[in-house]
């Protein structure tokens, strides 16, 4: 350990102390830069797209649901939510879910 590591570490020279900070982190920021290269960056925007394309899609699917729910005047008895399993929408939603819930059971 060098005799600056140590006077930054007991505090008795806070300048210093700032110093080294900066000095780490200047040697983080340019570790992050050469890990920025163009493939990184194409990655990185392909999954943020897709990201907020789900988000978007997801929130339309709940404001649909809760705009046809806040239209019923009473809630559907059991019998009528299992109609709605008659529905192709309704058993295509809920395979996606299952669907989701398998991959994510394999990941274990």
């Amino acid at each position: 350990m060098e005799v600056t590591d140590t006077l930054a570490l007991q505090g008795e020279n806070p300048g210093l102390e700032a110093f080294l900070n900066l000095v780490d982190l200047a040697s983080l920021l340019s570790d992050l830069v050469d890990l920025l290269d163009a493939a990184m960056v194409e990655k990185l925007s392909v999954q943020f797209e897709q990201a907020t394309a789900l988000s978007w899609n997801l929130g339309n699917a709940i404001r649909l649901a809760k705009a046809q729910t806040r239209q019923e005047t009473t809630p559907p008895s059991l019998y009528g939510l299992l109609l709605l399993l008659r529905e192709p929408q309704t058993r295509r939603g809920f395979a996606l879910v299952l669907r989701v819930l398998n991959a994510i059971g394999h990941q274990d």
